[in-house]
């Protein structure tokens, strides 16, 4: 079983219209709202959100989420805007290495990467919280925050639907889209994962998967699958159609 505090829910989906490989719609604002303070009443405490996310920060705001349970996200400058509360949890999101290295970071904030050198990079340099990648085709990283355990939905495609890049991959690895939250949790890929829905039908369905132990199989069927992909195929960046 999962602690539901381990949960995290992303906003992205919510606050911009094309968020996710080859999306084409999101949540109207009211389905967006209601997901949002349905999680809250299940028992989420924290939330991710960023400065581009669109509409999203209203949203939570109108669905009456604390500002204490957000997770907020900027890029450079590498502060906060003025006009912005300081009880956010901030993370600089995609700092190089060297914007680490020569103390750029502000000290009270965390941040949002991508690779496992820039992950050992914070770590080095004690800057927390992390967050990054945890889909079951990364590296398996310490971190405060794993993200996005379905890469964007591509792992719960049919595999003609995937990017190439990925598809033996997703034909190889048939399961439910509950059973990659709940390994990315159990492989130590994070402290809390990060993972996003559009509907409350999605929520309930992670929910009842963090009731369930997952199989030993399943995690040793994911790492095998895993040491046959380049590390740098989970990178949205790098999908095509």
């Amino acid at each position: 079983m999962i602690p539901i505090d381990r949960l995290v829910l992303g906003t992205a989906k919510f606050g911009l219209n094309f968020y996710g490989y080859n999306s084409t719609s999101r949540p109207t604002a009211q389905e967006s709202i209601a997901v949002l303070r349905y999680a809250w009443r299940r028992g989420v405490r924290e939330f991710d959100c960023a400065l581009g996310y669109g509409d999203a920060f209203a949203l939570l705001d109108t669905a009456g989420i604390p500002s204490s349970a957000m997770v907020m996200k900027c890029r450079v400058p590498l502060r906060p805007p003025i006009n912005v509360r300081d009880d956010y949890r901030w993370l600089i999101h995609n700092p190089t290495v060297a914007e680490m290295e020569t103390g750029l970071i502000p000290a009270t904030c965390g941040v949002s990467v991508y690779t496992v050198a820039e992950v050992e990079t914070a770590r080095r340099l004690g800057i927390r919280p992390i967050q990054a990648p945890a889909s079951c085709l990364n590296p398996a990283v310490d971190v405060e925050y794993g993200r996005a355990p379905f890469l964007q939905g591509v792992l719960l495609r049919h595999a003609l639907s995937a990017p190439a890049l990925l598809r033996n991959v997703v034909d190889a690895f048939q399961t439910s889209a509950v059973s990659f939250v709940a390994l990315a949790l159990h492989a130590a890929y994070g402290e809390r994962i990060v993972f996003g829905v559009s509907s409350i039908r999605q929520l309930d369905d992670v929910l009842a998967a963090c009731q369930q132990d997952v199989p030993e199989d399943l995690i040793a069927r994911a790492r095998a699958l895993a040491s046959t992909v380049d590390a740098t195929a989970a990178l949205p960046s790098l999908w095509s159609t």
